[in-house]
């Protein structure tokens, strides 16, 4: 066979595998169907319900089979090729509107198919095209998912089911397929790398274009089947980074790299990568770093220029309504189409080709915002609010759209996380309520640019620490959780200080193993219950001194007679803080005993004494303690729920603690888990049992993680386990990307379609 021949054999056979793998699953949609409709309807449901949830439950024993047989002949259809020469004439016909609900179901499925396999899907995809020598798969291509979801929705009314009927039954499909089309992505790419195809991809291959829309060489078949190269490509994503982190640094390569493709004096401006401080675009603006080019320069001016004729306010009247309490659809639409009629006036008055873009680009990615069905209506008019001052942050900083850590970007993303997969039972009006503040602070001082953006995301980083704590008993876990971290820490920094402290002394062995690895955590534990400097925590402190001393070398009668009558209150101090501990009194009978042959050894012994003076240095170091500790972070941290009743002395019964395992996890996933941000939602399965929870706490040191559910359930992991279970899918995101990320793909995917438009 040829060469094209067998790439065209490999690309089918890899299609074949992908839908082989969806007919399989197709057995366990019916019966995930069916154990739903068992558990219709819910208890207490009206008559109605039940009635329509009887019938549903009928009909679906006898159209299960062949709605199955339907999806599958659906499935196998050759999927018409877009290059075909069929009439356009002959493809267009109206839309029954049951059809035309059917169809926008089954892109919204198709959607939720496509955001876990994204991965996994762009390298099938590029496999795919580099095979075929194309530049992209055409839309109704057998492995696109609007091809599988529209087979499912396609036999659904084929068989006699209704929109109503899959709108019940929706949920279980969705999780099945998702799944589903997620591990056939994988096998078919599996099978492709056996065959050679595509061992490596370079992610830029996503993005580079040339001027006529065609790969670039330098991404071909050569280039891309060769050995993977020792370093990463550029714009790969960076060790350690979450997945998230780095599809977002991705999806900045490839803005920087359309800007590139069409607008040199963009890419030359974007390629310098540093903001200009203080006044955004201002007259003191310097050059921006490593750039200082004259198209740079004149961009920036023009940029300036442009931002005077914008609108002050820049709020459209039907938005800033808002401010007295919610507005009707109606006013908030008037609104939005007036913001796009101020986008246009701005786009026709710009003088730079890359004034235009970037306006153009800004109001796709807030087009994509304003569409998203998942922010609350209430929540959405300060969306539309801020989309005039970040279109003038961008115009003139260059970081918005080239960078992954802008702070304009940051906070829209952060607003979006705490407000999109909420639970319903959770009360927006303080979230609500402290966006309008930041809406109106920003459009107070537009002049500001960059510098406000960074003012009120610290802020609104603040209010999310205080608002998060204040539902239920999450402070009181979080207190709890945070006495348990710092415990440990001071564990770790006491043990630290002491043997700085001790050095080469000549202490004996059982004494120093009694002071590193129990009265250390004796002198944690009173610390963080009484404080640094209560009689309790002092008095601990000077029982470590006292035993330094008697257990030095004894020579003179009358030293020997003074540890003869302190011996008694020395070791009843030993146990008050072994008790502390909630060592048994077995245990503590142990200690006492090595602790006690020690002090015989050093009462007998005719050795050099300590010196006086260096014993009394090291009881005064001794007795502040606290005031010598380093700046250490603790990575293990010994959690349990009994850890955290001993050391705070309160039940812990409301919270269930998943404390670490022996298992080794890696930098990269630890710096996943670091990267959680506070506010936003998680589906956590422990034990069997999944749970809605939000992500309210973190410990100073992110070694500890507080999840609270509204059902009064909460979750203490720590950072190991965290890690753990996003490896394993245990804890998964409610919104796989941010809100800025998904935005800006959108932006890009119109833009690669119609690149003439950032000019138009």
């Amino acid at each position: 066979m040829s060469d094209a021949a067998t790439h065209t054999s490999h690309a089918q056979q890899a299609r074949r595998l992908l839908l082989r793998h969806v007919l399989k699953a197709l057995p366990d949609v019916v019966k995930d169907i069916a154990t739903l409709l068992d558990k219709l309807p819910e208890p207490g449901a009206s008559s109605d319900k039940v009635q329509l949830a009887d019938n549903l439950r009928r009909s679906w024993l006898t159209l299960a089979l062949p709605w199955q047989r339907a999806a599958g002949q659906r499935l196998l259809e050759q999927a018409p090729s877009s290059t075909s020469g069929t009439p356009l004439g002959s493809e267009l016909r109206l839309l029954e509107e049951e059809d035309m609900e059917i169809q926008i179901l089954a892109g919204r499925l198709a959607q939720t198919l496509a955001a876990p396999a994204q991965d996994e899907f762009n390298d099938l995809r590029l496999r795919l095209q580099h095979l075929e020598q194309t530049h992209e798969l055409a839309h109704n291509d057998t492995v696109q998912p609007a091809h599988i979801t529209q087979a499912m929705l396609g036999a659904w009314s084929d068989v006699g089911l209704t929109r109503d009927d899959w709108l019940h039954c929706q949920p279980v499909v969705e999780r099945r397929l998702a799944q589903v089309f997620n591990e056939a992505c994988h096998l078919a790419n599996a099978w492709l790398l056996q065959q050679g195809v595509l061992p490596h991809i370079d992610l830029r291959a996503l993005v580079r274009r040339g001027r006529d829309g065609a790969p670039l060489p330098a991404h071909g078949a050569a280039a891309a089947t060769g050995p993977a190269p020792t370093h990463p490509p550029p714009g790969a994503p960076a060790a350690g980074m979450s997945p998230v982190a780095a599809k977002l640094q991705d999806m900045t390569q490839r803005m920087r790299q359309l800007l590139a493709d069409h607008i040199p004096a963009a890419a030359r401006w974007m390629g310098a990568g540093t903001p200009t401080p203080g006044v955004a675009g201002g007259p003191g603006a310097g050059a921006p770093g490593g750039g200082g080019s004259a198209p740079s320069h004149k961009a920036r001016a023009d940029a300036t220029t442009l931002m005077v004729a914008m609108p002050h306010p820049p709020t459209p009247g039907a938005l800033r309504a808002a401010d007295a309490g919610a507005i009707a659809p109606e006013a908030y639409q008037a609104g939005v189409a007036e913001l796009r009629q101020q986008t246009r006036a701005l786009k026709q008055a710009a003088s730079s080709q890359q004034d235009k873009a970037v306006i153009e680009v800004v109001a796709l990615i807030f087009d994509s915002i304003l569409a998203e069905e998942r922010l609350p209506p209430s929540i959405r008019v300060w969306f539309a609010r801020l989309q005039m001052p970040v279109l003038r942050v961008a115009l003139v900083d260059a970081d918005f759209l080239g960078s992954t850590d802008h702070p304009a970007r940051l906070l829209l993303d952060r607003m979006g996380a705490c407000v999109m997969g909420f639970d319903a039972s959770v009360s927006l009006e303080p979230l609500e309520a402290e966006m309008r503040r930041i809406v109106q602070v920003v459009e107070q001082y537009p002049e500001t640019g960059r510098k406000v953006f960074e003012i009120v995301h610290k802020e609104f980083e603040a209010f999310l620490s205080q608002h998060l704590l204040e539902r239920g008993e999450t402070q009181k876990l979080a207190n709890l959780a945070e006495q348990v971290e710092l415990k440990e820490t001071l564990t770790v920094k006491f043990t630290i200080e002491l043997r700085k402290l001790l050095g080469q002394a000549p202490v004996a062995e059982p004494v120093r193993d009694f002071l590193f690895h129990v009265w250390t955590e004796v002198l944690a534990v009173a610390t963080v219950r009484h404080g640094a400097q209560h009689a309790v925590s002092t008095g601990f402190r000077a029982v470590a001194g006292e035993l330094l001393w008697m257990a030095s070398a004894k020579p003179t009668r009358a030293e020997r007679a003074k540890v003869i009558g302190r011996l008694p209150g020395l070791m009843a101090r030993l146990r008050e803080g072994m008790t502390l501990l909630g060592l048994t009194a077995a245990l503590q009978d142990q200690h006492i005993k090595h602790v006690s042959d020690a002090l015989v050894e050093a009462f007998m012994a005719r050795t050099q004494p300590l010196s006086d003076q260096w014993l009394q240095d090291m009881t005064q170091r001794l007795g502040s303690l606290d005031a010598y500790l380093a700046d250490t972070e603790v990575e293990q941290i010994k959690l349990d729920q009994y850890s955290i009743e001993m050391i705070t002395g309160v039940d812990a019964s409301d919270i269930v603690v998943v404390p670490d395992t022996e298992q080794k996890v890696s930098s990269a996933l630890r710096a996943w888990a670091k990267g959680l941000e506070r506010g936003a939602w998680f589906e956590l399965s422990h034990n069997g049992f999944a749970s809605l929870v939000q992500l309210s706490w973190r410990s100073p040191h992110k070694q500890l993680f507080l999840f609270a559910g509204p059902e009064r359930r909460s979750f203490l992991l720590q950072q190991g386990r965290v890690a753990s279970y996003l490896e394993a899918g245990l804890l998964k995101p409610c919104e796989a990307e941010t809100l800025t990320l998904r935005a800006t793909r959108d932006a890009l995917n119109k833009l690669d379609a119609n690149p003439e438009r950032l000019l138009a």
